[in-house]
């Protein structure tokens, strides 16, 4: 596990967003981040991320929001998609 994800345990509501500065997340923010953390440099399936953030496989259109979400704080190359597998960390 990397620094960032040991931080991101230590304080779950925040992350580092674009331009270095620090920016809040949400529980269901925190938990699919800390998710491709844990995984980098994986591909995290969607179901697996929707599994963990909400405890449902089935809502992978909610993830696909969240994800939105995260890149808009983070930045959009952060966070990218593979194609019908899932995601992962952008330089994994």
């Amino acid at each position: 596990m990397n620094r960032k994800a040991i931080d991101m345990l230590w304080n779950f509501s925040e992350a580092e967003g674009r331009g270095g500065r620090r920016v809040r997340l949400d529980a269901v923010e925190a938990t699919i981040y800390l998710t491709l953390l844990k995984k980098e440099p994986y591909i995290v399936a969607y179901a697996e991320l929707a599994a963990d953030a909400f405890d449902s496989k089935s809502k992978t259109g909610a993830l696909a929001s969240y994800i939105g979400r995260l890149r808009r704080k983070l930045g959009k190359r952060r966070i990218l998609t593979v194609t019908h597998r899932g995601y992962r960390l952008a330089g994994s």
